[in-house]
């Protein structure tokens, strides 16, 4: 952790970049999983399938 934050302090541009991709790969994963569990949202799912297909890309 602390590594992380000396590294940020000195190469702020990258590493800030890097972390929020990260952060919003994991937050989108998050919402896609959370939609897929409601087994009644078919919009859920199509999200989801959307959300893992850009990943691979």
């Amino acid at each position: 952790m602390y590594a992380i934050l000396y590294m940020q302090h000195w190469d702020r541009s990258g590493l800030n970049r890097a972390i929020n991709y990260e952060r919003m790969s994991l937050k989108r994963l998050k919402f896609a999983i959370h939609m897929v569990l409601d087994s009644k949202n078919e919009f859920g799912e199509i999200v989801a399938t959307n959300i893992w297909s850009t990943n691979d890309a």
